[in-house]
This record gives C-alpha cells, sequence and structure tokens, in this order.
C-alpha cells in the first residue's frame, strides 16, 4: 500500500496533476525542504500540494526524466529529475530527492533536497 502511494505521487507530479498529488497526502503531512538558498517547511495537504504547484506549475512543457521510489527498512526513498521549458527562458533541469514517510491515510511525512532550476 506504501509503496503504491509513492508510486501515485511520482506519477502525479510528473503528468502535474496536482489534485492528485494533494490526494497522496495524509491530511497532516509535514513538509520540509532544502532548495539553493532556501530552506523551508509547509504543513496541511493543501499548502504541501501547494509548493509542489508553484514550483511545477509554470513551464510550458515538462519532461520526466527519471523517477524512482523505493523502500528503505520502514522509510521510502524517492528521486526525480524533470526537463522544464519557459520559452523566453529556455529548458531547465530539475532534480529533487529525499525520504517520506507512509502510513495508512497517507504521505505523512516528506523530507526533500532541490537542484533548483538549472539552465541547460
Amino acid at each position: 500500500m506504501a509503496q503504491q502511494k509513492l508510486d501515485q505521487f511520482l506519477a502525479a507530479l510528473g503528468a502535474r496533476r496536482f489534485d492528485d498529488v494533494k490526494a497522496t497526502f495524509a491530511p497532516d503531512v509535514k513538509f520540509r525542504f532544502l532548495m539553493p538558498g532556501v530552506a523551508g517547511e509547509a504543513d496541511g495537504a493543501d499548502d504541501v500540494a501547494g509548493k509542489f504547484q508553484a514550483w511545477f506549475g509554470w513551464p510550458e512543457k515538462l519532461e520526466v526524466v527519471t523517477t524512482v521510489g523505493e523502500t528503505v527498512v520502514d522509510r521510502y526513498a524517492f528521486k526525480y529529475r524533470f526537463r522544464a521549458l519557459k520559452t523566453d527562458a529556455g529548458w531547465r533541469t530539475i532534480q529533487q530527492q529525499g525520504m517520506m514517510d507512509i502510513s495508512d491515510s497517507g504521505i505523512t511525512a516528506i523530507d526533500l533536497v532541490c537542484s533548483g532550476f538549472r539552465a541547460e
């Protein structure tokens, strides 16, 4: 069940189906992230889904390069790399990776590290 929830999250994020991303979260999900120059937190399914939409909703095109999700004893490791296109800025590559906790209610915690959008 937990691995299935992780796989659903990765598929929904890559397809930019943000309502489906939100549906993978427990209502009280905790999110911590580290990006170049920024560390932050968000709590609750609405706020966490909003972060992902802010990061990945703007590109005119988003290509999934790779996604990986696997069990590490009682936690779940994930990694994805996307290419994002905005006509006036060209292609950018971003990679995010981290760990998740997943229960019967969904993803309960995410700890994420981000490369930032890197110009190609």
